[in-house]
Formats: structure tokens, C-alpha cells, sequence
């Protein structure tokens, strides 16, 4: 959910001269709306079929779980450094 707070790529707020930088709130209610596309292998983008993606707090993520009654019996945070998860999105 905290990488869903980062500016991307064709993002009004995104400047690739910005390591990473918090565009959006982590409590966003509405859609990500995309329409953007990007082969991966030619680093080309073009225009895609627009695609809505819907942010998800942790506490959505866990509550919806519990109360379809599973156990959560263990949950770890891992003190690694994820913004290289956007470096190849830069590259």
C-alpha cells in the first residue's frame, strides 16, 4: 500500500530528477485511472487501454482476512529498501 503513495512514470506530479516522491495520500479513496502502456522490451510507450486500479490501506488488507476468518498467526515488516522497485520503471 505505501508504494501506491509514490508518483510513477506519465504522472502529472512525477519528475524523474525525484528519487521517489509522495503524490498521493495513503487513505485515497478513488481510482487510479491509467492509460498508459509500456513495452518492456523496446522501452516504447504508447497509448493503452485505460486500466482502474484501487488503493488499499494495511488495515483493509488484514481486516478483510479476519473477517473472512483467517488466522493470521505471523506478520513481519522487512527493514529493505524498496525504491530500487522503481528503478527499472526509469530506466
Amino acid at each position: 500500500p505505501v508504494l501506491d503513495m509514490m508518483a510513477l512514470p506519465g504522472d502529472d506530479d512525477y519528475d524523474a530528477r525525484d528519487e521517489l516522491k509522495i503524490a498521493y495520500s495513503y487513505f485515497k479513496n478513488d481510482p487510479y485511472i491509467d492509460d498508459n502502456g509500456l513495452d518492456y522490451i523496446g522501452k516504447t510507450t504508447y497509448e493503452g487501454k485505460t486500466s482502474y486500479s484501487f488503493p488499499h490501506t494495511m488495515s483493509d488488507v488484514i481486516s478483510g482476512l479476519l473477517v473472512n476468518h483467517f488466522a493470521i498467526l505471523h506478520f513481519r515488516e522487512y527493514p529493505a529498501d524498496i525504491s530500487a522497485s522503481f528503478k527499472q520503471l526509469i530506466a
